[in-house]
């Protein structure tokens, strides 16, 4: 809900799901510009969302968004497939710098 609130104000078409396995379904079947991903969901976590996701459309960024923030995380997530990392607590120049790179439409 944090996200949704802060992209209010722009033109960003969201689809909010409560598991990895709702967000496969979705990307599936409908068309995606990004992926922000949580990493800790429950039915499957975000890591498995996002190899799923990757195997059947390996050009839709999917970009990590957790708490973990070590450095030793940031790379995991990273080398496992995902093209960027947002911290939690979400800071609002972080969420818009990183959609900016991969979202040219915000």
């Amino acid at each position: 809900m944090l996200v949704e609130m802060m992209l209010k104000d722009t033109q960003a078409e969201l689809m909010v799901v409560e598991n990895g396995i709702l967000a496969v379904d979705a990307c599936r079947s409908r068309q995606f510009d990004l992926v922000l991903m949580d990493i800790h969901m429950p039915e499957m976590d975000g890591i498995e969302a996002q190899q799923v996701i990757n195997a059947h459309q390996p050009n839709l960024p999917v970009i990590a968004l957790t708490a973990n923030v070590m450095s030793s995380d940031v790379r995991r997530y990273l080398s496992q497939g995902f093209v960027s990392h947002i911290g939690k607590p979400i800071d609002m120049r972080a969420l818009f710098g990183v959609l900016n790179k991969f979202c040219s439409r915000l």
